[in-house]
């Protein structure tokens, strides 16, 4: 069955939130400028489980979608207005159980359509240099680096090695 991808009001949404939305870190990678993804340098860590959670409320005006997969509650995304013009996406998880089943894929081209929808020039988000998996698909999908913050995490943890990056897209 294919993967479904649907509006979603805030009771669904926190429904679909409630899976294991965690990755495992087995390596952090040195982002380049204008380089693909595969030629970045890469450097092994001892492998753990990375979690975010809940970043935060979920503001008004939020476009809030659900994904399934032969109706089981598979994944999520929340995209807005960003200040910048482009569509955001805040926030985009699928249940680890269910990776590699196109749920992803679906979900971007749902921000896609949306984006194209609301008559934006393009879509962007953020996500970090130890989450190589979100970096591939953004990638396959044709979004580009734009932006390398190596300070933003070093609040929650001065010795973090986590690198901030900044995806987009026109569409």
């Amino acid at each position: 069955m294919p993967v479904v991808t649907e509006r979603a009001d805030t009771a669904a949404f926190v429904a679909a939130g409630q899976g294991d939305f965690g990755f495992m870190v087995e390596m952090f990678a040195e982002p380049e400028f204008g380089k693909p993804l595969a030629d970045w340098i890469r450097t092994p860590v001892v492998p753990y489980l990375k979690n975010y959670g809940e970043d935060g409320g979920i503001d008004d005006g939020a476009a809030l979608f659900i994904a399934r997969l032969d109706d089981l509650l598979a994944g999520h995304m929340v995209l807005s207005r960003n200040w910048n013009g482009y569509a955001l996406i805040e926030m985009i998880g699928v249940d680890r159980s269910m990776r590699g089943q196109g749920i992803g894929s679906a979900l971007i081209e749902q921000a896609i359509a949306w984006t194209k929808v609301e008559k934006l020039p393009g879509l962007m988000l953020e996500t970090q240099n130890n989450n190589l998996a979100a970096c591939a698909l953004y990638e396959k999908h044709g979004f580009r680096l734009g932006g390398i913050d190596r300070c933003l995490y070093r609040g929650l943890d001065p010795q973090s090695s986590e690198i901030a990056l900044f995806w987009y897209r026109e569409v």
